[in-house]
């Protein structure tokens, strides 16, 4: 199983294989709801990491993980509202790209 592997390059050292391993876990989840759970997990402790190139990825890719994910989505979006507060600019440029891609997903829904 590839699955832990890439969920523990989530918080890798270097950022292009942190988004290569996002891509591919979010890839898994879509296939795979319950490795879409275990990825949201994984996505809050990044968010909340002290590792500021972890948090950093994990705030770029959170508009995915919370469409792939609803039951984490609150989470996600709590904690990007909370560094945004705290003056994250790049939390709050994805905080409003996941805010527009859940209405656009939940607007398609209702058609």
């Amino acid at each position: 199983r590839l699955e832990r592997p890439l969920l523990d390059l989530l918080a890798a050292n270097d950022a292009s294989v942190r988004d290569a391993a996002y891509r591919l876990v979010l890839r898994l989840g879509m296939q795979q709801p319950e490795a879409a759970l275990r990825l949201s997990k994984r996505h809050l402790t990044a968010l909340n990491s002290p590792n500021a190139g972890a948090q950093c990825s994990a705030i770029t890719h959170a508009p995915e993980v919370a469409l792939l994910c609803a039951s984490a989505a609150p989470s996600i979006l709590t904690l990007l509202l909370r560094l945004a507060r705290d003056g994250s600019e790049l939390a709050k440029e994805h905080l409003l790209r996941a805010t527009r891609a859940g209405l656009v997903y939940h607007c398609q829904q209702a058609r």
